[in-house]
């Protein structure tokens, strides 16, 4: 139906985010392909018919020496969209977050901000490179955590951080999305919680709090 369209969009299996990793996933790759597009000036539409399938255009609006960007402000580049009230340079992001799609978003939009972006893909990989950065003498001003991953959740790993003197903020981000599962994050020894899919504004209004 037209007007249902855009639930294609939306994430699905936020219920039980765990038995859908299972199946293959929690149904967030088109609201990030989504989100991706409208950083980039453009958008992603489709068709569909039953029994045949569907096709997904992405677009999005590049410079270029036959169609130069106006310089009276009436146009802006990528950089120049992104809210700049949480500037990040000179500030170190781990990012713990198992899923390539997610990191490549997340990474991309720290680093509009000017942050330098390190990446673990669970939580063990997270944990280690905490104490790498420390121990060669890095400061890492944030982590943001993701808590549902392989070889070590991140429950787990944001324990051992706290259990072995890391005070570093840690930003919870979940598919999880109740009350119950906010408190848990915080018990564990998160600064703050985030659910997913990630709002941007939330996302860089909480860091900005703890930085």
């Amino acid at each position: 139906e037209p007007d249902r369209a855009h639930v294609v969009f939306e994430p699905f299996g936020l219920a039980d985010a765990e038995a859908s990793r299972r199946r293959g996933g929690i149904g967030l790759g088109l609201s990030i392909c989504r989100r991706i597009a409208s950083a980039l000036g453009g958008g992603v539409r489709f068709s569909s018919s039953p029994g045949v399938g569907s096709t997904f255009v992405f677009e999005m609006r590049l410079p270029s020496d036959a169609n130069p960007q106006p310089t009276d402000g009436s146009s802006r580049g990528v950089a120049d969209q992104i809210p700049h009230t949480v500037p990040l340079a000179g500030r170190r992001v781990l990012l713990v977050e198992d899923f390539p799609e997610n990191q490549k978003l997340l990474a991309f939009l720290l680093r509009e901000r000017g942050a330098e972006v390190l990446i673990a893909g669970d939580g063990e990989q997270g944990v280690k490179a905490a104490f790498a950065a420390r121990d060669s003498g890095q400061v890492i001003d944030v982590v943001l955590m993701d808590m549902q991953m392989p070889v070590l959740d991140g429950y787990a790993a944001t324990r051992q951080l706290r259990s072995l003197g890391i005070s570093t903020p840690v930003v919870a981000l979940t598919a999880y999305a109740m009350e119950e599962d906010r408190r848990r994050c915080l018990a564990a020894g998160c600064s703050e919680y985030i659910s997913k899919p990630v709002d941007e504004s939330m996302l860089f209004d909480t860091i900005g709090r703890l930085l």
